[in-house]
């Protein structure tokens, strides 16, 4: 079974960007999420990789607890693995080796014996353009382009970062489209999700802001005014477009102005 592996920086990113992501995945029958039996070498299709535990306020080991509240909150299906390295430290000034992020992630597929996988994560301008998130996003790029042996089927996906910021934070045209695709399916407005994809693309939409709400909350540590504002009005609340990165092709894609 192929394995889904969230790559982020800190706990509170997976809330903050990935959600309608992760509930999708986990909720979508044809992505075939569900719990591996014991005699499986990995427990989960589903990874949430953090690559720090978020100690620039030195709330690290708050932040690991949070991380695992949150997850749970959006799926029990979710595998979470928080990385403890030094040279892998929460902070807009420090600077995170692509050769570290690599071997990290050679380590983590070896010990969960994960064979076919897909990368999720930021790209280039790290959404919010934090330094730790675009690190991430060029140490995933390296390992992927490195085609590492020990996975033989390797897929990686990376967010578009929007640009223009009222698409950003007052997404009205996506919500719209996700009305009238709930008003067409006679989902529960509650739980409702769609999903897209093409052979360069995915896009991953939901309408869910309570859900939004609750795991963002669970990092409490965080969850101040802006954060608060930002799970409300941000369109990674409601949608995610994904860049499908493949060895086999050299297009660029599309980016979302």
């Amino acid at each position: 079974m192929t394995c889904y592996i969230l790559i982020i920086a800190h706990p509170d990113d997976e809330s903050m960007f990935f959600l309608p992501t992760l509930y999708t995945l986990v909720n979508n029958s044809e992505h075939n999420f569900c719990s591996h039996t014991t005699s499986s070498p990995s427990s989960s299709s589903l990874h949430i990789l953090s690559l720090s535990n978020g100690n620039y306020d030195k709330l690290g080991t708050i932040r690991e607890k949070e991380l695992l509240q949150a997850a749970a909150i959006i799926s029990d299906k979710i595998e979470v693995t928080i990385i403890h390295d030094w040279k892998l430290q929460d902070g807009p000034n420090e600077s995170w080796s692509s050769d570290v992020i690599r071997e990290v992630l050679r380590k983590f597929l070896k010990e969960k014996k994960i064979t076919q996988a897909v990368l999720l994560t930021f790209d280039e301008l790290g959404v919010s353009g934090h330094v730790n998130h675009m690190d991430v996003h060029k140490g995933v790029m390296d390992f992927y382009h490195k085609k590492s042996d020990i996975v033989t089927d390797l897929e990686l996906w990376t967010l578009y970062s929007v640009k223009n910021v009222f698409v950003k934070y007052l997404p009205l045209g996506d919500i719209f489209k996700i009305l009238y695709l709930w008003c067409q399916s006679l989902c529960s407005i509650q739980c409702f999700m769609s999903c897209s994809s093409n052979k360069r693309q995915r896009r991953f939409m939901m309408l869910n802001p309570a859900l939004v709400w609750r795991a963002m909350k669970a990092h409490h540590t965080q969850f101040v005014w802006y954060r608060k504002l930002f799970v409300i009005f941000s369109r990674y609340s409601y949608v995610n477009d994904w860049k499908v990165h493949s060895h086999s092709r050299n297009d660029s894609g599309r980016k979302i102005q």
